[in-house]
């Protein structure tokens, strides 16, 4: 089995980030709804830190393939601004406007801002969403990657 692609990426590190990690968290959330996968359920919490932990090693792979510097953090951080931040900025919004709806919640600046900037669990602020908080551990890995 080759184990690189045309651009140096690990087939193998993409098929359990993308797949086995993404299937793990996806049967913690279906379990919710079908009882009878619920015992499957009971591990999907390990799909997230799977997920961490093969991007803990693909990044620094990738950083040190590509001959990082610390004067390309601002590119790197502006491909990932366009990458995840404009649909995570969307995201935001719309589980705000749900708070809103359901009146839980009257703090909208202060939720809007710390969870936009990644620090709702440095500020002990509730996250928006629950999944917004690997968002948060994501960031702070790339600043101990700086």
């Amino acid at each position: 089995m080759k184990m690189l692609n045309y651009n140096g990426r690990l087939y193998f590190i993409d098929f359990l980030r993308g797949g086995v990690a993404i299937l793990l968290v996806l049967t913690i959330h279906i379990s919710h709804f079908y009882t009878q996968i619920l015992d499957l359920g009971k591990y999907g919490y390990l799909g997230v830190q799977i997920f961490f932990i093969l991007s803990g090693f693909v990044l620094p792979l990738s950083m040190n393939d590509n001959h990082y510097k610390i004067n390309y953090f601002f590119k790197f951080l502006l491909k990932r601004i366009v990458r995840l931040e404009i649909p995570y900025f969307f995201a935001l919004c719309i589980a705000l406007f749900i708070l809103y709806l359901k009146k839980e919640d009257n703090h909208w600046a202060n939720l809007f801002l710390s969870n936009l900037t990644y620090t709702a669990g440095v500020l002990n602020m509730k996250w928006v969403s629950g999944a917004f908080w690997t968002l948060g551990i994501e960031f702070q890995f790339y600043i101990f990657l700086l």
